[in-house]
């Protein structure tokens, strides 16, 4: 839907999570797709989206329409900010202990009579914001509390994170937690989900509001409690849904006679690579959630790089050897250019006769910015430390665009033959390479080889292999579109609950019904079976006295 944007508060840095990283080797694009603008005035939910980052998180309070139901219904950011969440600057305490205080102090988390005194964007326009809650008792998902009041709260809380996560909402014990098969070893099974419920649900109050006591001093009945819905996906999972939400929303709303689609995938590549996908209009969860960064690739001819350093050692599917993240993403990137810089030192060693190897002390691991290189055969004792920004200073039309190419396009090949999928998006840093799309593109077209009807490859960004019109703001949107849901869910669960008692009623009243027709056959049976014994005893009487009035005469 319509979507109105304030300027980001706070810290800068990363928003896009362990796989939408930064502006690894990118030229930067301004558009993110978003109208930009204040708050307004008016009625509607208040939902906090939580974009769960590997560099920062990015929290952000917005107003939905009144009626979340509407197609497609407004958005308005009222305040964001970016908190850092790399560790060793910031550990996962800090990081969530800061989320939550933003959360709990904005002036947007008010009782729907009540408007904000004080605004933290200057674009807000100082605008009153008036909460409509969407009311219902105290719920529970996930096992976490989400009763709230009118002193407070918010009406929905949308959270998009790194994985692996929990996603299951049957799972008490990990729903909203990262697992403890995640690389990031700092926030192995820490709770995301439990701390933001507390934060965004309303206060507790027990005071009362209204009537007399015994003593003749006013006193009542104790505020009415609205319930939190909260929704919890991956932080591609959450983009694609916004994806496809929006792709949909788009063509019935200019009365377009294209059809809508049930299919979307959602890839970012930046530090890491991940896939996010929709099938059948439904986020897939299943075991676990999409990990399609690693699938196997087949290699540009030649190539024996064979994959980065992360998976090594750690558990990585393949060890991270010829897959989409092992080829494609910034860290292998950097490590393959490390390669390279070796193999021409190594030569000119050689022609000066050296020994052809060159050792530095440096260590690559997940969560800082450097990469580790090895010479093409896989030693171990020679390296170099090459930090990550480097890509950026490569030109366009370097060889090493055609790896990140070939491991995308391998990756956009598997998804349209395994789910015929209907629309590829593709977000994150890396994506903002001049020429990479195009690449990709191409490349994905050699792979099908004919096998498929797609797009001509000059009008694919168009109609298959498409950029994200949220460009950094991808993760965002997809947050907001997870709070959206859970609104929309209600909505349904509340029209269920009005038709599940339209039909107790009408089963009462059936039970009634056959209750009294079996009451009257049992009635009509027992007169019957009197009426007839009555009559054969008159007729056994009649007979019996008839025949000896006969003797006596």
């Amino acid at each position: 839907g319509t979507t109105k944007m304030a300027p980001t508060t706070g810290t800068g840095g990363d928003a896009g999570g362990d796989a939408a990283d930064d502006d690894d080797g990118c030229d930067i694009r301004g558009d993110n797709g978003c109208n930009n603008g204040g708050s307004s005035g008016g009625g509607g939910a208040v939902i906090a989206a939580v974009e769960a980052g590997g560099t920062s998180f990015t929290v952000a309070i917005c107003r939905v329409s009144a009626s979340p139901a509407a197609a497609p219904a407004e958005v308005t950011i009222l305040d964001r900010t970016s908190i850092p969440s790399s560790y060793p600057t910031t550990t996962p305490t800090q990081t969530l202990e800061a989320v939550c205080d933003f959360l709990r102090s904005s002036p947007y988390k008010l009782s729907s009579s009540s408007s904000p005194s004080r605004s933290r964007s200057s674009s807000d326009g100082g605008a009153g914001v008036g909460v409509v809650g969407v009311e219902g008792g105290v719920g529970r998902e996930g096992g976490y509390d989400q009763g709230g009041n009118d002193q407070g709260g918010y009406d929905a809380l949308g959270l998009a994170s790194f994985g692996p996560l929990g996603v299951n909402p049957a799972n008490k014990e990990t729903y909203g937690r990262i697992l403890d098969s995640s690389p990031k070893k700092e926030w192995r099974g820490i709770d995301l989900l439990g701390p933001l419920v507390e934060a965004c649900r309303g206060d507790d109050d027990s005071s009362d509001d209204g009537g007399d006591d015994s003593s003749g001093e006013k006193k009542g009945k104790k505020r009415k409690k609205k319930r939190l819905r909260i929704k919890v996906d991956t932080d591609v999972n959450a983009p694609a849904l916004a994806e496809f939400v929006d792709y949909n929303n788009n063509l019935h709303g200019n009365n377009n006679t294209t059809p809508k689609i049930s299919s979307l995938a959602y890839i970012t590549a930046g530090t890491g690579i991940g896939v996010g996908l929709v099938v059948n209009s439904q986020p897939v969860h299943g075991r676990l959630h999409p990990e399609g960064g690693h699938v196997p690739v087949q290699p540009l001819e030649g190539d024996e790089f064979g994959g980065y350093s992360w998976g090594r050692g750690v558990g990585i599917p393949f060890e991270g050897r010829n897959t989409v993240e092992g080829l494609g993403c910034t860290v292998a990137l950097t490590e393959r250019y490390g390669q390279m810089l070796l193999m021409e030192e190594d030569e000119r060693d050689r022609a000066g006769g050296g020994t052809g190897i060159i050792t530095t002390s440096s260590s690559g691991s997940r969560g800082n910015n450097k990469a580790d290189a090895t010479d093409s055969t896989g030693a171990t004792d020679a390296t170099i430390a090459i930090d990550r920004s480097i890509l950026a200073t490569l030109p366009n039309d370097h060889h090493i665009w055609d790896h990140a190419a070939n491991a995308l396009a391998n990756l956009c090949t598997t998804l349209l033959l395994t789910l015929s999928i209907e629309r590829i998006v593709m977000g994150g840093g890396l994506m903002n390479r001049v020429g990479l799309l195009e690449r990709i593109h191409l490349r994905t077209a050699q792979l099908v080889n004919g096998y498929l009807d797609l797009p001509d490859v000059q009008d694919m960004g168009n109609r298959l292999i498409v950029r994200s019109r949220y460009g950094g703001d991808a993760g965002l949107m997809g947050t907001i579109a997870l709070a959206k849901m859970a609104l929309l869910e209600e909505e349904d669960e509340d029209d269920g609950l009005e038709e599940e008692d339209d039909v107790r009623v009408k089963e009462e009243r059936r039970r009634q019904q056959q209750a009294m027709k079996r009451a009257a056959f049992n009635t009509g049976l027992w007169n019957g079976v009197l009426v007839g014994a009555i009559g054969a005893g008159l007729v056994c009487k009649y007979c019996l006295y008839g025949s000896g009035g006969s003797r006596r005469r």
